[in-house]
C-alpha cells in the first residue's frame, strides 16, 4: 500500500491447531516493529477429516483499507459475511462493524458452560466456563483427574467469526488453551487439552447452561 507511513504483508500458515488448514494472517509492520495482525481467511490445504465443519474465507482489500471477508464454496465466492475490517491510517485493523454490533456479538458469548470427558484410564477432564464477558472470563479445570484449578480475569480472543481462543495458563502451553466454536445454538469445544483425552477426537459439544 503506498502513501502509509507502515508496510502491510499477507502471510499464508499452517494452522496452529489443525495441520490441514492454512490460514492467512495480515499484518502490519513500522520500522521493524509489528503494529497489528488479524487473521482474515481460512482454507484446506489437504483432505480434512469427514467430522470437521468449517467455512472457507477469502478475502479482499479495498481501497479505502477496509478489508472485506467472503465465504468460498468450489474456490468461487459464495457470499459476502457480516465479518470485515479496517486499516487505520496509524496501521491498527479493526473490526468494520458498528460498535453496537460488536457489543451484541461479545455479549452473545455470556453464560456458564460445562463439559466433562474421562479417557480410557477412567481419569475425569472437566471445565466449567463462566463468560461475563470477553474480557472477564472464569474456569475451573480439572485435567485427568488431577486436582480442580480455578482462573479468574481471563480474556478471550476472538480468531475468526463465531470462534474465540482463551488462554488459562500460560505455564501450560498448548495445553493451557482452549477454543470455543458456536453454530446458533450449538457449541465445541476444542484444543490439546481436549485432544489428550482420547486420540484422534479434537473436539467435542460443550454444554451452555444459561
Amino acid at each position: 500500500m503506498e502513501d502509509l507511513p507502515f508496510e502491510t504483508y499477507i502471510l499464508n500458515i499452517r494452522d496452529e491447531k489443525e495441520e490441514y488448514f492454512l490460514d492467512h494472517l495480515i499484518i502490519n509492520v513500522k520500522d521493524q516493529e509489528l503494529i497489528s495482525k488479524q487473521l482474515i481467511a481460512i482454507e484446506a490445504d489437504e483432505e480434512i477429516p469427514e467430522n470437521v465443519n468449517y467455512t472457507a474465507k477469502s478475502f479482499v482489500v479495498n481501497k479505502d483499507l477496509t478489508i472485506s471477508i467472503f465465504e468460498m464454496r468450489f474456490s468461487k465466492i459464495y457470499k459476502k459475511l457480516n465479518e470485515g475490517y479496517k486499516i487505520t491510517s496509524d496501521g491498527k485493523i479493526i473490526s468494520s462493524k458498528s460498535k453496537s454490533e460488536n457489543r451484541a456479538e461479545a455479549n452473545s458469548w455470556s453464560g456458564k458452560y460445562t463439559f466433562k470427558r474421562t479417557n480410557k484410564d477412567e481419569l475425569v477432564t472437566s471445565f466449567l466456563i463462566d463468560i461475563k464477558n470477553l474480557d472477564d472470563i472464569a474456569i475451573v479445570y480439572i485435567g485427568d483427574g488431577e486436582k480442580a484449578e480455578s482462573y479468574k480475569n481471563l480474556k478471550a480472543e476472538n480468531i475468526v467469526e463465531d470462534k474465540i481462543k482463551i488462554v488459562f495458563n500460560k505455564k501450560y502451553d498448548e495445553l493451557g488453551i482452549i477454543y470455543i466454536q458456536k453454530n446458533d445454538d450449538k457449541y465445541i469445544i476444542s484444543g490439546e487439552p481436549i485432544s489428550n483425552i482420547n486420540p484422534g477426537n479434537d473436539e467435542y459439544p460443550l454444554k451452555k447452561v444459561n
